[in-house]
């Protein structure tokens, strides 16, 4: 791998990381910030909906108030380089803290499609599948 592809490499990473950061800071310009304009997101494999970004983020905004906490854990990070443009496929696990204190915990995998613009590296696809979703009182 050379240098170029390690920048790039870099750049993803950084990007799934601020994209989880987003999502749990409750940031929805920086959500924003991380998808191209006409980016497709579909959450509906684990009970979300599918839209684009400005549906999405307004979805998450109000369903996200449920939760006192959420944290997103994203892993095992497999991306492949295709010029201007990658796909990715990670590991996700996502505990979340309810008012009760209860916690529902949510796990699967984001399917991506990564498209590099003048302001770095971009989501042009995200999907989840293979979900799964634990209650815990």
């Amino acid at each position: 791998m050379d240098l170029a592809a390690l920048t790039d490499r870099f750049e993803i990473d950084d990007l799934i990381t601020r994209y989880a950061t987003a999502v749990d800071s409750r940031d929805w310009e920086l959500f924003r910030s991380c998808f191209v304009d006409d980016a497709t997101i579909d959450y509906t494999t684990a009970g979300g909906v599918a839209g684009t970004v400005t549906d999405i983020a307004d979805w998450l905004e109000q369903t996200l108030t449920a939760f006192t906490l959420s944290v997103h854990y994203v892993s095992n990070r497999e991306v492949t380089l295709e010029g201007d443009a990658a796909r990715g496929w990670l590991a996700y696990y996502n505990p979340n803290t309810l008012a009760d204190g209860s916690v529902l915990m949510s796990g699967g995998h984001y399917r991506d499609e990564y498209v590099r613009t003048a302001g770095g590296w971009r989501f042009a696809k995200r999907a989840t599948e293979g979900n799964w979703l634990k209650h815990l009182p």
